[in-house]
């Protein structure tokens, strides 16, 4: 079960993520976003699961990491596109 729902916040983060997305920002800032701070939240959060840290706390940061992802990652597709 609790697979299930940390699952289904990662997918509904990503979501959230990519439609909201419409920020101004250098394309290394978000470059850093999407390869170093996006995967780090997950990794901690993957870190906080296997020390059996609240579900609330792993599920922020699963939607955290995702949203921070799929936003800069779009944003980054829109600025190339426009060059």
């Amino acid at each position: 079960m609790t697979l299930v729902v940390l699952v289904a916040a990662l997918l509904g983060a990503l979501i959230l993520g990519w439609v909201t997305s419409q920020g101004v920002k250098s394309n290394v800032v978000r470059a850093i976003d999407v390869f170093v701070y996006g995967p780090s939240l997950l990794a901690i959060s993957w870190w906080v699961h296997v020390q059996q840290g609240p579900l609330l706390i792993q599920i922020a940061l699963i939607v955290m990491s995702a949203t921070t992802v799929t936003y800069n990652l779009r944003n980054w597709i829109a600025a190339t596109r426009k060059k």
